[in-house]
C-alpha cells in the first residue's frame, strides 16, 4: 500500500491484483500518481505504468422524514437518522429550512394555522411547535438541506407532521393589572376530556411555581370563559402560564403572558429588613402554616429550601449580593413570592 498524505491510499488486492484508492474525508480533484509493475509466470517484471485517480465530490443524501405532534405538544424529529453521507461526513450544524413562500433557507420558519419549526444549532434536530389555536388535525410539511463538512449542499428533502389539537381549544389568554392584584382571563370554544387549568407563575421563565387550579367544563362545544386572580404578584416582571390537565393526565401549555408591578406595598406578610446582609424575617403571618420556604437567584436555581421558617429569621450571610425571589408555600396550597436584595 502506498498513502499519500492529505489525498489518501492505494492499496493492491494481492489475489486479484485490483488496486483500490480510498480518498480521505476532505479530498477532491485528481490524486497524485502512483506507479504500478506486474510480473509474468517466469517472474519477468514489466515497465511501471502509472495511476491515475479522480474523486469526484458527491454531496450527503438527505430523506424523507415523519413527526407526530399530538395534544398541542411539541414534535422532535432527528432528521439526520436516515441521511446518507456522500464523499465527506455531515455536518449537523449546517441543517437548514427552506422558506415556502421565498425558497430562502432558515433555521426558525413559521408556517400560519400550523405552527413553528426550529431547528437545534448544534444537533440539527428540528422541532415542531403547532399554533395552539388550531382547532383541528393538521398534516404539516417543510423541506430542508444539510451540508457535508466540505460545502456541499444535499438534495432538498420534506418533514412531515401529523399535528393533533389541544382538547381544549384556547382563544384568548391575557394578563391585566388591577391595582395590586393579577387578573387573568381566557376563553374556549372547544374542550373534549378536559380536566382542569393549573394557573402557574414564574419571574424568570425558568423556574415556575402553581398559584392555582381552576376546574374545566370537562366536555363542550361553546363558549366558556374563566378567571383568577393572583393576589400575590411581586414587584417587577411577573410571568403566567396556564397548563391544561386532561382526565387521563396528559397536559400542554398555553402561551407565557405578563404583566409589570411597581411600588408594591403587601400589608400582609413583609419580609424585613429588605435589603440585608444577614437574616430576613417573615413578618405579618403565621409561620407554623408554612410548608416550604426558598430562595431562588434569578436564573431560577433554588439558593435556600427550608421545610421549617422560626421567628428567628433566614440566614443569608453567605448569598452573594444580588437580587433574590423569596417564595413561601402554605398548607392550604397558598403561595407569595417577595423579591428581596442582598448587600455586603
Amino acid at each position: 500500500s502506498v498513502t499519500i498524505p492529505g489525498e489518501g491510499t492505494y492499496v493492491v488486492n494481492t489475489t486479484t491484483g485490483d488496486i483500490t484508492f480510498t480518498p480521505v474525508a476532505t479530498f477532491t480533484g485528481t490524486a497524485t500518481p502512483v506507479n504500478y509493475t506486474e510480473k509474468d509466470v517466469n517472474g519477468v517484471i514489466s515497465n511501471p505504468a502509472p495511476i491515475t485517480v479522480t474523486v469526484t465530490a458527491t454531496p450527503p443524501v438527505a430523506k424523507t422524514d415523519i413527526g407526530t405532534s399530538t395534544n398541542g405538544n411539541p414534535a422532535i424529529v432527528t432528521v439526520l437518522t436516515n441521511d446518507t453521507p456522500g464523499s465527506a461526513p455531515i455536518d449537523p450544524t449546517t441543517v437548514k429550512l427552506i422558506d415556502p413562500n421565498t425558497g430562502i433557507p432558515s433555521t426558525s420558519i413559521t408556517i400560519p394555522n400550523e405552527g413553528t419549526y426550529t431547528v437545534d444549532p448544534i444537533t440539527g434536530d428540528v422541532t415542531f411547535t403547532p399554533d395552539p389555536l388550531v382547532t383541528v388535525p393538521i398534516t404539516s410539511t417543510i423541506t430542508y438541506t444539510v451540508t457535508d463538512v466540505n460545502g456541499l449542499i444535499s438534495n432538498p428533502a420534506a418533514i412531515t407532521i401529523n399535528a393533533t389539537p389541544l382538547p381544549v381549544t384556547l382563544t384568548s389568554f391575557n394578563v391585566t393589572k388591577e391595582g395590586q392584584v393579577a387578573r387573568l382571563n381566557w376563553a374556549t370554544t372547544a374542550e373534549t376530556n378536559s380536566d382542569h387549568f393549573e394557573i402557574q407563575h414564574s419571574v424568570t421563565g425558568k423556574d415556575w411555581n402553581k398559584i392555582g387550579s381552576v376546574d374545566s367544563h370537562g366536555d363542550s362545544n361553546v363558549k366558556n370563559t374563566y378567571t383568577f386572580i393572583d393576589s400575590n404578584p411581586v414587584n417587577g416582571e411577573n410571568l403566567y402560564r396556564l397548563k391544561m390537565v386532561d382526565r387521563d393526565a396528559t397536559y400542554a401549555y398555553s402561551r407565557i403572558q405578563s404583566v409589570k408591578f411597581d411600588g408594591l406595598n403587601r400589608s400582609a406578610v413583609s419580609i424585613y429588613p429588605n435589603p440585608s446582609s444577614d437574616k430576613v424575617f417573615i413578618q405579618d403571618m403565621d409561620l407554623a402554616q408554612v410548608k416550604q420556604v426558598s430562595i431562588l437567584d434569578m436564573n431560577g436555581r433554588a439558593v435556600f429550601s427550608s421545610s421549617t421558617v422560626n421567628s428567628n429569621g433566614i440566614n443569608v450571610s453567605k448569598l452573594i449580593p444580588g437580587t433574590y425571589i423569596l417564595h413561601i408555600a402554605n398548607i392550604n396550597g397558598a403561595v407569595s413570592n417577595h423579591k428581596i436584595v442582598i448587600i455586603r
